[in-house]
């Protein structure tokens, strides 16, 4: 199926430009990419400081599984390596949970 264009009233997800430069050349996995682009859409979707994402919910959103498909198991461990991947490029930051 074709892709039929963007709405008229399409909203925007602000990317950071080197994105489009030099990470881009940089990034040879199409997994990571794609994680990386949805991470970026899905903290751009948070209300409030800071802004995160859970692995959790990498790993379970609709959008993202279905972009990489496969066993959920399989997914899980694509997203987790593709994220690991994002953020040894220093692309995507890690933290920890403090309760």
């Amino acid at each position: 199926m074709a892709f039929a264009g963007f709405p008229r009233n399409v909203r925007y997800t602000p990317v950071p430009n080197p994105l489009f430069g030099k990470l881009l050349e940089q990034i040879d996995d199409l997994d990571e990419l794609k994680c990386t682009l949805r991470t970026i859409w899905l903290v751009h979707q948070k209300k409030g400081y800071p802004r995160f994402v859970y692995l959790r919910e990498m790993t379970s959103d609709p959008t993202l599984v279905r972009s990489l498909s496969g066993e959920s198991q399989e997914v899980a461990d694509r997203v987790t390596s593709a994220l690991q991947k994002a953020v040894e490029r220093g692309t995507l930051v890690t933290g920890t949970v403090v309760q």
